[in-house]
């Protein structure tokens, strides 16, 4: 399969979509997200989520979105 993975980090939830090359969702994980917390919790969901993605998807592209400046 050519699956896709999307990260989109907002400022209320994260999601982590699976997704094929027709743009039918296959998997997603979503998050809420405190604003309070932080970049490090958001960068702890990614690196917890993410793998386990890429091990069962094997995607050809990962793509990141999300509003406003980010400071990592």
């Amino acid at each position: 399969m050519n699956a896709r993975i999307g990260i989109e980090i907002g400022g209320t939830k994260q999601q982590i979509v699976t997704g094929d090359t027709e743009g039918n969702i296959i998997d997603r994980c979503r998050f809420n997200v405190n604003p309070k917390d932080g970049g490090p919790i958001i960068r702890e969901r990614i690196a917890e989520e993410l793998p386990k993605l890429i091990a069962t998807q094997k995607p050809e592209r990962i793509g990141v979105g999300f509003g406003g400046p980010v400071d990592f």
